[in-house]
């Protein structure tokens, strides 16, 4: 089944906003400096976990 372009896109916000969140829980726990490891670095976490929540939330939403 397809799924519309509205889903797609909260889904896309969901996991953007989720990965943010996530980064940000696990520098908090571990201490660790972001300015240290660098903007790019930072960006690199934050679109590898976007794009694992995006993938298990496309998987989830579509009806297969």
């Amino acid at each position: 089944m397809e799924l519309d372009k509205e889903t797609i896109i909260t889904i896309l916000i969901m996991a953007i906003m989720g990965a943010i969140g996530i980064v940000t829980l696990i520098g908090a726990m571990f201490g660790l400096s972001f300015a240290k490891l660098g903007m790019i670095t930072v960006l690199g976490l934050i679109v590898g976990v976007a794009g694992l929540i995006f993938g298990a939330l496309v998987i989830a939403n579509t009806k297969c």
